[in-house]
């Protein structure tokens, strides 16, 4: 399996503890997010479950967001391994060592800071 990275447009690479469907249509809605808050900016799981359409979402059989929210935490975490995303709650980035299934409470996603070389 070819491993996501940013911009990669092999989306459907994802993940498979996700079925097809779930990774490349969750991923998509992930990676947009990412690429249009810049860091320090943040955002919930739950605007990527919202962010699904009717028909993507009837396409993974959910019958509304809720349903995705799993879905979209688990490719977070998966994400958040691969160093490519932050999970805060409260606002303090949480240890890498707590899964995210761990966590109690609302967290907030956002993009690596990188650095540049000049």
């Amino acid at each position: 399996m070819i491993p996501f990275v940013m911009g990669d447009t092999n989306i459907e690479n994802v993940t498979d503890t996700l079925n097809i469907q779930e990774d490349s249509t969750i991923a998509s809605h992930l990676q947009k997010f990412m690429m249009t808050r810049e860091y320090p900016k943040t955002f919930c799981p739950s605007e990527v479950a919202r962010a699904l359409t009717k028909s993507e979402l009837e396409e993974m059989s959910f019958s509304d967001w809720r349903e995705a929210m799993e879905p979209v935490r688990s490719l977070a975490q998966i994400w958040r391994d691969r160093n490519q995303i932050e999970v805060l709650q409260k606002g303090i980035v949480v240890d890498n060592d707590t899964k995210i299934k761990e966590l109690h409470g609302p967290i907030r996603l956002r993009r690596v800071l990188t650095m540049q070389v000049i």
